[in-house]
């Protein structure tokens, strides 16, 4: 995610696309950071009943 804002930031082309960019890869982010979190809540079941 660092990496494709700073892309955008260090060659700015058209600022709305650039913004909706900048929206995807934060939303990106928040969906593997959920997917991250589901797949400890299943690691800790796992470990739990095995």
């Amino acid at each position: 995610m660092r990496e494709g804002i700073r892309a955008i930031f260090t060659n700015p082309s058209d600022p709305y696309h650039d913004f909706k960019l900048k929206e995807i890869y934060e939303r990106l982010e928040r969906v593997t950071d959920c997917c991250e979190d589901v797949a400890d809540i299943l690691d800790s079941v796992l470990l739990r009943y095995s």
